[in-house]
């Protein structure tokens, strides 16, 4: 007989409490922790997409080079080009038909600026061997953040020692190679 009294004492207040929680569910802006969690995802990586970065390119990226076309299908922009103080040296590496660059250097090199978004910086680190997850370990290549005419950017140099004989005096690589084509 008690547990019935007790059933029937506390009966009205579990509805209400039912009843609240029916109605904070459908009132405006609730969300469960799957959709908060599912929002915030969703938000990440839009951020994501959208963040840019100013990059600097001195290679086969640049106008007419053989890779530029990553970037102009991609929606990215050409911010301007430049020469650097000379305080870097490029080499051909003749045997990959592609060229690097080291600091410490005393010419000046041909850089374009892009600004790109997340999957294309990735795509460009990949494909100079670098992987930002692994900067505490040995890598050929190191990336700098400089200081461009357009802001800081963003640029690739190699760790890798270079034979004096391959430096490209005028630091333009495309230039370079168009001659190279032309005297065969």
């Amino acid at each position: 007989a008690n547990h019935i009294l007790l059933y029937e004492t506390l009966m009205p207040f579990f509805f209400i409490i039912y009843n609240m929680r029916k109605t904070n569910k459908r009132s405006e802006g609730y969300q469960t922790r799957a959709e908060k969690k599912k929002e915030k995802r969703e938000l990440k990586k839009q951020l994501q997409m959208e963040k840019k970065f100013l990059v600097g390119l001195y290679d086969d990226y640049r106008n007419n080079g053989s890779l530029n076309s990553l970037l102009t299908t991609a929606n990215c922009t050409l911010i301007g080009t430049y020469s650097t103080e000379p305080i870097y040296n490029m080499y051909d590496l003749k045997e990959e038909d592609n060229c690097i660059v080291k600091t410490n250097g005393n010419n000046s090199i041909k850089v374009e600026v892009w600004e790109v978004n997340q999957s294309i910086l990735d795509k460009i680190e990949k494909s100079y061997n670098y992987y930002s997850q692994f900067e505490e370990y040995p890598q050929d290549y190191v990336r700098l953040e400089t200081l461009s005419p357009f802001g800081k950017t963003l640029m690739y140099f190699t760790n890798v020692i270079q034979l004096k004989e391959n430096i490209i005096i005028n630091g333009d690589w495309i230039e370079h190679i168009t001659y190279k084509k032309i005297i065969g």
